[in-house]
């Protein structure tokens, strides 16, 4: 941390060992509910490792049936045909590049290791829809003559 005192002070007192940022980024999703796809178009930029965790709204891993907390680049990932990367955020099982989340309030946090993140544009987030419910919302639209918007 070179001559701010400041910042290795406050690094001493909250998070000892904390890297540079010129070594690691670390964007955060805060207050999420229920499933969630995160698409990468664009692999976060690395010449290092990238990992997503996810944590209950206290801070902390929870137990799951995949036994799992993390995805990272440098497990083996399912890519779509197009090269880029979906990972899907939900309680229950996914086939496919699976982060299991708690129930209730989460957090996600990337972690980008060695970034190169100049010109770089997160994933998007995008809340997962279930197909049942769009099925049922249509039937019932359909057998009243009624559409809710």
């Amino acid at each position: 941390y070179g001559i701010s005192y400041l910042t290795r002070a406050t690094v001493a007192l909250i998070g000892l060992g904390a890297n540079l940022m010129e070594d690691s980024v670390y964007p955060q999703l805060s207050g999420l509910h229920g499933s969630y796809v995160l698409h990468f178009k664009q692999l976060p930029p690395t010449s290092s490792f990238w990992s997503i965790t996810a944590y209950d709204k206290d801070g902390f891993t929870q137990p799951n049936a995949a036994n799992r907390a993390h995805i990272s680049s440098w497990m083996k990932l399912n890519y779509e045909k197009d090269g880029s990367l979906k990972i899907y955020l939900q309680e229950s099982m996914h086939p496919s590049n699976w982060l299991p989340v708690p129930k209730g309030e989460y957090n996600v946090t990337l972690r980008i290791y060695s970034p190169s993140i100049d010109g770089w544009i997160p994933a998007p987030v995008k809340r997962e829809v279930k197909i049942t419910y769009i099925l049922l919302f249509f039937a019932v639209a359909y057998t009243t003559k009624k559409l809710w918007i």
